[in-house]
This record gives structure tokens, sequence and C-alpha cells, in this order.
């Protein structure tokens, strides 16, 4: 399993904290899987996980264990193949409890209504004076919630509300997707979104954050 440091808060030894996790045998029991295993996305690469291709071309899903610190943080772990030798779960059971999981703490939301939670009504109001059409597509922890994406029931409830069939998908992060009616975008405008997905990896966000570097279109 490879582990990644997280939003920890007062914890001195990571390492420590997972290795009694791992001997205790309980990150292996299937009760704790079944709470505890969601998926990720990530540019495909080469890294013995399991894993398993997108239909979002360069970007590929894979499931990760998330394990919660008593201060309230977690730790997460991708999941190698060799963990099923001792896990009480097939990895076909795993992607089932992790998508599961996954779409449980999914949400879309208003672009703008988003900004307006997180930070306050006043910098939604100065970012965006006009209304905005792009949604916000992550989970509760917004933490590796691009997943999100995959949720086919959220984006077909969405879709149904708002009378959109078809959406245009940006790739923010690991974190988040932006999605937008594919109705209200002239298809050549998708070369100006792909380029502006470009600049804000080149600029803002972390190589290890970044999903693809181009636009995608989603029939929902």
């Amino acid at each position: 399993m490879k582990f990644e440091k997280a939003s920890i808060k007062n914890l001195e030894n990571v390492e420590e904290y997972v290795e009694k996790l791992m001997l205790s045998g309980k990150i292996f029991q299937r009760e704790y899987v079944e709470e505890h295993i969601f998926i990720g996305l990530q540019r495909i690469g080469q890294e013995e996980i399991e894993r398993q291709n997108t239909e979002f071309e360069g970007i590929e899903k894979y499931l990760y264990i998330r394990m919660n610190t008593e201060d309230g943080a977690f730790i997460t772990a991708k999941v190698n193949r060799s963990y099923f030798e001792k896990a009480e779960v097939s990895a076909q059971e795993a992607w089932g409890l992790a998508e599961k999981n996954t779409n449980k703490e999914s949400f879309v939301m208003g672009l703008a209504e988003y900004i307006a939670k997180k930070y306050g009504k006043d910098m939604a109001t100065m970012l965006f004076p006009n209304q905005t059409p792009f949604y916000v597509v992550t989970n509760k922890s917004e933490y590796k919630g691009a997943s999100a994406i995959l949720n086919k029931k959220m984006l077909s409830e969405f879709g149904r509300k708002y009378n959109i069939n078809k959406v245009v998908v940006i790739p923010s992060s690991i974190h988040e997707m932006l999605i937008l009616s594919a109705d209200i975008l002239e298809l050549e405008r998708m070369e100006e979104l792909t380029k502006m997905v470009q600049d804000v990896n080149a600029n803002e966000v972390l190589v290890r954050e970044q999903l693809s570097d181009r636009a995608y279109i989603l029939d929902i």
C-alpha cells in the first residue's frame, strides 16, 4: 500500500500510526474495508496499484483506503494488488464498496453557491457578479473529490433537474471537477476550455494533483 499524508494535525509519526493499524490486521478486515475504501482519480500511470481506465481519456480510477485519526484528520493509502491477499474482500467486491462510499459523499453544486458556502457571499459576489453557468462536482471532504464525476445517478438527477443531457467536464484537479451544460457552449469553444485547463495546470495546480490537460464532453 502506498501511503499519503493528508490533512494531519498533531500526528507526529504517521508511519507509526499506520504500522500499528497494519499490525493489528484491522485494515484488512471486511468491516473496516466496507467503511473506509473509496475511489480516486489520477493521470494514467504505471503504479502497481488496483486501478482501471475511465471514460475520460488520460484519466484512471484507483482504490484507496481512508484512515481517520483521533483528531479528525485522515491518512489515505492507495491499494495495491497484493493487499487482497490479506484482505477479507476480493478486488471485485472492493470496487463495489468503494463506489458506494464514493457516491454517498459526492455532490454537485453551482459554483457561485459553492464559493459562497466556503468563503462567504461577499467573495462569491466579487468573483461572480453575474450568473455563472459552472457547477462544482466533488465530495464533502473536498479531498480526492474529482471521482464524484463517476456518480452516474447523481449526474442523471442533476440533468433532469436542469433539463441538461450533455455536459462539458473540466478537470480542475484530483479534488474536484467543473461542469457546464454543453448546450450553451459552441463546439469551437472546447479548444478555449482545453487551453484554460492547460494554463491553470501550468500556473496553479500542483503536478501531483493534475488530472489531464483537456476538457471532455459527457452524456448524462
